[in-house]
């Protein structure tokens, strides 16, 4: 009765085992919101699905377990789903922690974002760049998928200790004992929250030894169908 009810969905509807990371059930919305056959969704699973945008298996498995403790509230957030074809489709996912026959599965729904909810966010590389050249604050621009700088303004480079090629060039600053790893689940959770602000206190090392502590903000940003992360550091003593 389940899987009819499912089949009969005009929206896209999905149920995940966590444990295997599989697909239990899915519909044909929402093969047809992928663009894939049902061989390439069982093949690829969810996992698949969500390392196109640059999440790994321990950022997924990490957001799932944070929706069992939350159980029975969902989570909505807003997404880039990939095609094979090189395009993509940005959407509303709703997930919900659910346990079935002693085994937790995650039941999602999707559907496309309007257009007008697409016009209410920022949606260009040149208007986050005008915000952060505008900051006073320290700021960068990271591609979550590269997990690299894109742009970072003066005062960061300041902040930091860094010229802006350096940075440019090189890995992302790291702050205290965080690994890379460590970094790419924290953005992973605020692509999965992106219409949440995260802030928390840090404290960066310079090349020179020295400590610089700051209150970081940071923010997911869907554009063009690519995650940037905008972070902010404040607080910060100047020179």
């Amino acid at each position: 009765m389940l899987r009819a009810a499912i089949a009969l969905a005009r929206e896209a509807i999905f149920i995940i085992d966590i444990e295997r990371l599989e697909y239990i059930e899915f519909n044909d919305a929402t093969c047809q919101l992928c663009g894939r056959t049902r061989e390439e969704m069982r093949r690829l699973g969810p996992l698949g699905i969500w390392a196109e945008t640059g999440g790994s298996e321990q950022s997924l498995r990490h957001h799932y377990q944070k929706l069992i403790a939350q159980t029975p509230a969902p989570v909505r957030h807003r997404m880039a789903l990939h095609r094979p074809d090189g395009s993509f489709v940005e959407i509303w996912m709703k997930r919900q922690a659910l346990q079935i026959d002693r085994r937790w599965v995650i039941v999602a729904c999707a559907q496309p974002a309007s257009d007008l909810e697409k016009a209410k966010l920022p949606q260009t590389l040149e208007s986050l760049r005008a915000q952060m050249e505008a900051s006073t604050d320290a700021v960068s621009l990271v591609d979550y998928q590269a997990m690299r700088y894109i742009d970072i303004n003066k005062r960061a480079c300041a902040v930091l200790g860094y010229s802006r090629d350096e940075l440019l060039e090189g890995d992302l600053i790291l702050s205290g004992s965080r690994t890379l790893e460590d970094l790419r689940e924290l953005y992973a959770s605020l692509i999965m929250h992106s219409s949440e602000e995260q802030i928390e206190s840090c404290v960066y090392m310079r090349p020179d030894g020295t400590e610089v502590p700051g209150k970081v903000s940071r923010r997911a940003v869907l554009v063009d169908g690519a995650w940037i992360i905008y972070t902010s550091i404040s607080g910060s003593p100047r020179n």
